[in-house]
């Protein structure tokens, strides 16, 4: 009878220090929410499907190159990176700014960038990695 009664009290203190240590850090620790609404008005000149790729300037063996796809519609932006399954979601405005946002939970990542018609261009980091380089895409349909 006592050690079942010990092992179920044992389970009750390690549960609760298991729960103590998953919410003393946010859930999220690299991931920033996305807004409700962009800061500016989005605009449909840019909708389509897109594709291209991130380049890692630091050659960083944790950070290799990938494929970047994804759609633009009503001006809202859903590119999906394809080595770490990431999503970077945000919107594009009328001159072509890009506010993006990462659902990273592993990778602090840090997107910008512009468009110009059928071109996506812009900059890349990671908060928690000796990682970044440039990024790219092309308008591939309308």
């Amino acid at each position: 009878m006592y050690p079942f009664f010990y092992t179920l009290i044992g389970l009750f203190f390690i549960s609760l220090y298991f729960e103590s240590a998953r919410s003393a850090l946010p859930a999220t620790a690299f991931q920033v929410a996305l807004p409700i609404a962009p800061s500016f008005t989005p605009t449909t000149s840019f909708d389509g499907t897109w594709e291209g790729k991130h380049v890692d300037e630091n050659s960083q063996r944790k950070c290799p190159p990938s494929e970047v796809l994804g759609t633009i519609r009503n001006g809202f932006v859903s590119f999906h990176i394809s080595h770490d399954n990431s999503t970077l979601k945000g919107w594009i405005s009328e001159s072509g700014e890009l506010e993006i946002y990462s659902d990273s939970m592993q990778w602090g990542y840090h997107f910008s960038g512009s468009a110009s018609h059928d071109a996506l261009t812009g900059e890349w980091g990671v908060s928690n990695a000796a990682c970044n380089g440039h990024w790219s895409m092309s308008r591939v349909s309308v």
